[in-house]
């Protein structure tokens, strides 16, 4: 076996469970192995790296035979061609690399895709060799090897394609950021291309099936101001962690969601007093953090939500004069793409903070009866509007004595930012200029903010007369915005391995913040008194840093949000998925239903939501399928647990616990090997094998 890691190197085992040992490592590229492919006989393996080259390697005598160079950015992805002698490689410079290993040159490179190229695969469909290629878009196209030319387009109606992988005889599955899609591929999709075929005019066929996995706000996360630390959405669970940074103190707070319903998003109020936490279910509990750090009241949810996701939180508060009442507008957007706004008194809102109370099966009580005073429950005071994909962004402003709302959405094709007159209901403005997804948005001052997007610029709004200025246009995937508190600074995190700091008046880069190994950011955010940052990383891990010098203060791990691996039973027709709960689902390809829960007790509260989670006590990482009546499950508690497939008389599949294995650190990965020996991953790095004892 072979496997590369961000630590530059690739590394061969012996996976013999008798002598299973590390044989050697490989140092050649000097940037993280993003992806291997290993040719059929095993003799040679290629790399993908985030240098820019692929390299070959030969197995037996442990040296590298030849390195490819050719992509202007990072590789993603790998795979070889099941009929030529080629190796396909995908990159963030939107390019197809095939590269010809005997002749050990490259071949062509494909261009199409207008954005980073993320997952490749070849096969042979209707006796043509075939290349599939996805990106972060919506798009997966057909390549035909011997034209060099697209021959068709898939398009989803999701985003951010992570695997693509032959289910079955021309049948193509993706995986991406929140869902997986299956098509069927027909002679006649592929004879419909041609060498001039423009890509503008390819025929879109939608898939014949959809599965949709769960909505988590990547890091839902504040910053605190009467402390210097945050607030952080930490657990795969329902769990919130407060960071004191000045003190070292990490503490839990209680969400008052179900244990594995997911934290969605964060929002507090000005003076640190009140948390507002988004769910999974789409509910939004009220978290009193002044003495109990315990749930004091929850907003009811909007009947336009349904069982949407919260997606984003915003509040303000408002007094109609000096003398008058202080009122707390608050506003929630959901997946679904719709916009409420409730309305609480501010002084009836902090009487509930010295309530504490919990969720018991989707209501919210008192841990001291139910005879004491109920805590708050908010009504929806009105429908603000809706955007046409899930809701990203909410920021709440005044301008002129009226309340503002700016929104976007996370769909690439539709980037428009959208002001919303809060009094009259409608859109006041639209902000365009991107062309692709915005990322983040951050107001400075009461008149201006600024955006930055997957188009690779950072936009500098007025929000009075909608005129902007670009400050940044290098083609770098913008991941996120911050703003320092004086206003006068602000930083950009790309998908780059570097921090750039910007004056707000100018646009102009003042410096730059080095990362080392570390890439695509998710979040940052600065410390209340501004001299440290969190840095949040797509590998699921954070680092606190000097934002004077870079220096790391404080590394995390931190939980899992994606589509992880999945697993097909051996007709094809099934697929097993784990996601950020503490189960799995397991899926028809077919139809796209869901066939049954693994680890989950889905006989709950339908009106609540919360989910129990009665196998792992923390996130499932890993899933694999033996012999098609047996499923393995790796999750964060350190165990991997041993199910057994059945059918109930009324025709659902039940899954029973047959054993449980333990290990010293977190699960992140298993797969079979021979006569029932498994292959595991911990998070410490180790890799070990195990014998199952299954008849």
């Amino acid at each position: 076996m072979a496997s590369g890691s961000e630590d530059c190197s690739l590394k061969v085992w012996d996976c013999n469970p008798i002598s299973a040992k590390h044989i050697r490592s490989q140092q050649g590229h000097i940037a993280a192995v993003s992806a291997l492919a290993v040719t059929a006989d095993g003799s040679t393996v290629l790399s993908a790296s985030h240098d820019n080259t692929l390299q070959l390697w030969d197995v037996a005598t442990y040296k590298s035979l030849h390195v490819f160079r050719g992509h202007r950015d990072k590789i993603n992805c790998v795979t070889l061609s099941e009929t030529l002698s080629y190796g396909i490689s995908g990159s963030s410079d939107k390019r197809i690399g095939i590269w010809d290993l005997e002749k050990r040159i490259n071949h062509q490179y494909l261009e199409g895709h207008g954005y980073e190229v993320t997952s490749v695969t070849s096969a042979n469909l209707h006796g043509r060799n075939i290349i599939i290629s996805g990106s972060i878009d919506n798009v997966l196209l057909l390549w035909d090897i011997d034209k060099l030319a697209a021959v068709h387009k898939l398009t989803s109606d999701f985003y951010d394609v992570k695997h693509i992988r032959m289910t079955s005889e021309n049948q193509v599955s993706a995986i991406f950021q929140e869902s997986a899609s299956v098509w069927n591929i027909t002679d006649k999709m592929l004879a419909d291309g041609d060498a001039s075929l423009s890509l503008t005019n390819c025929c879109c066929t939608h898939s014949i099936t959809s599965v949709v996995s769960s909505c988590q706000q990547s890091w839902p996360i504040v910053g605190r101001s009467d402390k210097n630390g945050f607030i952080v959405g930490w657990d795969e669970m329902s769990r919130i962690r407060k960071w004191d940074l000045d003190n070292e103190i990490e503490a839990k707070v209680s969400s008052g969601h179900g244990d594995a319903n997911l934290v969605t998003c964060l929002c507090l109020t000005d003076d640190n007093e009140i948390l507002l936490c988004g769910s999974e279910s789409g509910h939004v509990n009220l978290i009193g953090l002044h003495n109990t750090d315990q749930p004091i009241g929850q907003l009811k949810k909007p009947p336009s939500a349904e069982n949407s996701p919260v997606t984003a939180i915003s509040l303000i508060e408002t007094q109609q004069n000096r003398e008058g009442p202080i009122t707390i507008l608050i506003f929630t957007a959901h997946k679904n793409g719709k916009i409420t706004c409730y309305s609480i008194d501010k002084a009836t809102l902090y009487c509930c903070g010295c309530v504490s109370v919990t969720e018991c099966d989707g209501n919210i009580v008192t841990d001291d009866g139910p005879d004491v005073k109920q805590p708050l429950m908010v009504d929806p005071m009105q429908h603000i509007g809706s955007l046409p994909s899930a809701v990203t962004h909410l920021i709440a402003y005044t301008a002129q004595g009226a309340v503002k709302l700016l929104s976007c959405s996370d769909s690439p094709n539709n980037p428009s930012i959208i002001i919303w007159d809060v009094a009259n209901q409608r859109e006041a403005m639209k902000l365009d200029g991107h062309t692709h997804r915005v990322t983040s948005i951050c107001m400075v001052g009461d008149t201006h903010a600024i955006s930055g997007s997957r188009d690779g610029t950072v936009r500098y709004w007025n929000l009075e007369s909608g005129a902007c200025r670009v400050d940044r246009s290098d083609h770098s995937d913008i991941r996120s915005l911050c703003v320092t508190r004086d206003g006068k600074q602000y930083l950009v995190s790309t998908n780059k391995n570097v921090i750039t700091v910007h004056d707000t008046t100018s646009g102009e880069c003042i410096r730059t913040i080095a990362l080392g190994s570390k890439v695509n950011m998710k979040y940052l955010s600065l410390s209340r008194d501004g001299s440290q940052l969190l840095c949040c990383y797509d590998d699921f891990s954070s680092e606190v840093r000097s934002l004077e010098t870079g220096d790391v203060k404080l590394s995390m791990v931190g939980h899992q949000n994606e589509w992880g691996n999945i697993a097909y039973i051996s007709d094809d027709q099934t697929v097993f998925s784990r996601s950020s709960h503490c189960g799995m689902k397991m899926w028809s390809s077919t139809t796209g239903e869901v066939l049954g829960y693994i680890g989950l007790d889905q006989e709950n509260d339908k009106e609540s939501g919360v989910t129990t989670a009665i196998g792992h006590s923390r996130m499932v990482t890993a899933v694999a399928v033996h012999s098609g009546n047996f499923v393995l499950t790796g999750s964060y508690d350190k165990t991997i647990k041993l199910w057994t497939i059945e059918q109930s008389h009324d025709g659902k599949l039940r899954f029973s616990l047959v054993n449980t294995y333990y290990f010293e650190h977190a699960v992140t990965a298993i797969e079979m090997c021979k006569d029932n020996v498994i292959c595991v991953g911990l998070l410490s790095g180790l890799v070990c094998f195990l014998r199952l004892n299954i008849d």
